[in-house]
C-alpha cells in the first residue's frame, strides 16, 4: 500500500476507490479497510485525503504555481471538487487553503509558515 502511495502516487487519481486499490494489491476491500483503520487510524477516504492535502500544500508553497487557481491545484492533487478539497484541507491543517496561502505570503511570517507547513506535511 505504501509503495503505491509513495512511488506511484495513486492518490492523485480523483476517481480512486478502495475497491480499485484492493484490486491493485490482490486483496479485498474489507481487508484493506481493516489494515488502514488499524495502522493509520483512518478510513480510506481520510487516509487518501491526507496525502492529497500534503501534495496540495507542496504545490501551494511553490512560487512556480502562483499562476494556478486553488481549484486547479486541488484537481492536480487528486480532489474531484473544490468543496471536498476545502473541507479536507481545513480538517487536516486547521486552515483553509486561502488562509494557508495568505499566511505563506506574509513577508514577516513566510519563512516560519513554510517551515511549519513542511513540518506538518511530514506528520
Amino acid at each position: 500500500l505504501m509503495e503505491l502511495i509513495n512511488n506511484e502516487k495513486i492518490y492523485l487519481n480523483n476517481q480512486l476507490t478502495i475497491e480499485e486499490v484492493a484490486k491493485m494489491l490482490s486483496t479485498n476491500r474489507t481487508y484493506l479497510s481493516q489494515i488502514i483503520n488499524e495502522n493509520f487510524n483512518a478510513n480510506f477516504n481520510n487516509f487518501i485525503n491526507k496525502y492529497r492535502v500534503k501534495e496540495a500544500q507542496q504545490m501551494l508553497l511553490m512560487d512556480s504555481n502562483k499562476a494556478f487557481t486553488i481549484e486547479s491545484i486541488a484537481n492536480s492533487a487528486g480532489f474531484h471538487s473544490k468543496s471536498s478539497f476545502n473541507t479536507a484541507f481545513k480538517k487536516i491543517t486547521g486552515l483553509t487553503p486561502s488562509d494557508f496561502i495568505r499566511l505563506k505570503n506574509q513577508p514577516d511570517k513566510k519563512d516560519k509558515q513554510e517551515d511549519l507547513s513542511l513540518a506538518e506535511i511530514e506528520k
